[in-house]
């Protein structure tokens, strides 16, 4: 598994849906392991990786991608939560 990918992924899409790293925490786990993971100072187990996709409302193979080859997916959400809030 490429750690890599994950962080920067979770970053990426947390950051996407507008959570802090407490937001995103808030019921899973605590911030500052939040914070540990996308330093690259903790590694995430399968099932915080599925709590933390499921809070960002991504399927959690997202999570482990390379950001590019999601990013169809990635254009497909944006517009979903687009035509949400309209």
């Amino acid at each position: 598994m490429d750690y890599l990918n994950i962080r920067r992924n979770i970053k990426k899409f947390r950051c996407f849906a507008g959570f802090t790293q407490f937001d995103l925490a808030k019921g899973i786990c605590s911030q500052a392991q939040i914070s540990k993971i996308e330093t690259g100072n903790g590694i995430p187990s399968s099932y915080l990786l599925i709590e933390i996709a499921k809070k960002l409302d991504i399927d959690p193979i997202d999570l482990v991608s390379p950001f590019d080859e999601h990013r169809n997916n990635t254009n497909d959400l944006i517009n979903k939560r687009f035509m949400e809030s309209r």
